[in-house]
């Protein structure tokens, strides 16, 4: 073998192996990243997704919970069991027609006596008896059809003076509820979202149309023993990221699971695993072009290596036999110069790799801060309030656990203030809901400003707000509430051209390193709060004050919205 064939392959196993499999190796990370990027993705689309449909029906139990609570709806439900009046069911039916007006999405309301007896109803079918889901408490939600019509019920018990008269069922047209599921934004081509119910014999029910089985609504369903399957680990009440399972076409698939525990709902978000490798693949497209030519570079340079090496020596032999005095030091020379040539082209290609490299590294790291920052941006999105911007009642929730965690272990105090909106169901019954939502938002802006950058406040219901104040209360304190509710009086709101002004009442209560856990300190200012509707709103009233009371409830009914 002749030395410039040896110098070829040497180069190459030496030179270009190593680098083709620092290149395979940057391959494989980079993807791995680019996959990584496309499962957190996934995962923050359907946990976004699982906190719009617990939000959607919070606001439908709020909703049901409005109807429920109606004076007029109570007193004639009340009247026909002590009596029996027949002529309360059209009055009944009149106060849920106008209802269903006022709210909107709804196919039926139906009320039903405290037997179950059917009583009155939106579409005036005479119905049967009611029959309480066995193990179900009160509300509850239940997916059914009627009359070929899919549908959300909310059922809810009807009580006055905390006594049990009757049963509302409102059904919600379930289309026009999960619409945005419909959305496949971020999902790619391939992409679905899978919501299921429990089925009779305990599997997943589809409810809504699939994108490959447009039939599939509360007929296709998904048997418990297919354990492999995606949405019966969702249903199984496991929140996980599942790679190369298996969809309802056998394809395989990149999915996210999630679970509604209070609904028995189950959500997934899936992708086609061939769509992802496309992705990948369509991503490090030019990757492998560069790395292509870098290693024809370097395999080229090989050649010429060798051949530049090998040609002063294929000279210097040529001429061996001729020269009897010496070497031909020129030859020589001439050689060595092409070497120093070929060394500072592969030292032009490593410095090109390198930087090839860093900026890849770089374009990687810019990749992972958009993301962090997208994901950073959706948790932000999931602790607040649409409407007012405020702190949700999750988020409230878990600061509130926090501070009661950290109060106990280092033996301080905090307060918690529980509010709402005096008379609020009469601004929106007067004025529209838009109105009553410019007062929310004013009112939390109004809040925003007011408050310490250490005091949390989140809106916690409907009306109602909740502070949380880490410190003792003392007079300071005391000022502080006062005034608050003293400037929230004087806020001023125009509708229609109608000055109008908006009191709050207030309810205070104070842990000090006492036993009491988080949702007993919620009970006692929820308990100052109701003192203060009963003492005539308008005021703050501590839990200290709470025993000078004697029946808080029928003052209530009294002072009712």
């Amino acid at each position: 073998m002749r030395l410039k064939h040896v110098l070829t392959i040497n180069f190459i196993v030496l030179a270009a192996l190593p680098l083709l499999a620092s290149l395979v190796y940057l391959n494989f990370t980079l993807s791995q990243n680019y996959r990584n990027q496309i499962e957190e993705r996934i995962l923050s689309l359907s946990l976004v997704k699982k906190g719009k449909i617990v939000s959607l029906v919070e606001g439908l139990s709020n909703e049901v919970s409005l109807i429920a609570s109606g004076a007029l709806l109570r007193s004639s439900l009340l009247n026909w069991n002590l009596s029996g009046d027949e002529r309360s069911a059209p009055l009944i039916r009149k106060l849920i027609t106008g209802a269903r007006v006022t709210i909107g999405d709804i196919y039926n309301i139906a009320v039903y006596d405290s037997d179950g007896n059917y009583v009155s109803s939106i579409l005036n079918e005479h119905g049967n008896k009611f029959n309480n889901v066995e193990g179900k408490a009160y509300p509850y939600f239940l997916v059914h059809q009627e009359s070929a019509v899919p549908c959300l019920a909310v059922i809810m018990e009807i009580r006055v003076d905390g006594v049990g008269v009757g049963i509302i069922q409102v059904d919600y047209y379930l289309e026009s509820l999960i619409y945005d599921l419909k959305d496949q934004n971020g999902l790619g081509k391939s992409g679905e979202w899978l919501f299921t119910i429990r089925a009779d014999d305990g599997g997943a029910l589809f409810v809504t149309p699939l994108k490959y089985d447009k039939d599939a609504a509360f007929k296709r369903s998904v048997s418990t023993n297919i354990t492999q399957s995606p949405i019966t680990q969702a249903m199984m009440g496991n929140e996980i990221l599942m790679r190369n399972s298996i969809g309802y076409l056998g394809e395989k698939i990149l999915a996210s699971t999630r679970y509604i525990s209070r609904l028995d709902w189950g959500l997934v978000a899936k992708i086609n695993e061939d769509e992802v490798n496309a992705l990948i693949n369509s991503h490090n497209k030019n990757l492998y072009i560069i790395e292509l030519f870098i290693v024809a570079s370097s395999m080229f340079a090989g050649f010429l290596v060798s051949f530049f090496i090998s040609r002063p020596l294929d000279r210097l032999k040529s001429y061996t036999s001729a020269l009897r005095g010496g070497i031909d030091e020129k030859i020589l020379s001439n050689g060595w110069t092409e070497i120093r040539q070929i060394a500072g082209d592969v030292g032009e290609i490593s410095r090109f790799v390198r930087e090839l490299k860093d900026d890849f590294n770089k374009k990687v790291a810019e990749r992972t801060k958009e993301l962090d920052a997208a994901n950073l941006a959706l948790k932000e999105m999931a602790s607040r309030d649409p409407l007012t911007g405020l702190y949700n009642l999750r988020y409230f929730k878990e600061k509130l656990n926090y501070e009661h965690t950290r109060a106990c272990r280092y033996k301080s105090n905090y307060i918690l203030v529980a509010f709402d909106i005096d008379y609020f169901k009469k601004i929106n019954d007067t004025w529209g809901h838009a109105a009553g939502d410019e007062v929310l938002i004013c009112l939390s802006s109004f809040l925003n400003r007011s408050l310490r950058s250490t005091d949390l406040i989140a809106r916690v219901g409907g009306e109602e707000f909740a502070i949380l104040l880490p410190e003792q209360l003392d007079q300071g304190v005391r000022t502080f509430l006062e005034r608050l509710r003293h400037d929230i009086s004087m806020l001023e709101f125009d509708f229609n051209g109608h000055r109008h002004h908006i009191t709050c009442s207030f309810g205070v209560a104070t842990f000090c390193g006492d036993t009491r856990t988080p949702a007993e300190v919620i009970k006692k200012s929820d308990d100052a709060l109701y003192q203060a509707k009963a003492l005539g709103r308008n005021r703050v009233v501590y839990e200290s004050s709470l025993d000078n009371v004697v029946d808080i409830s029928r003052d209530l009914a009294k002072n009712s919205d």
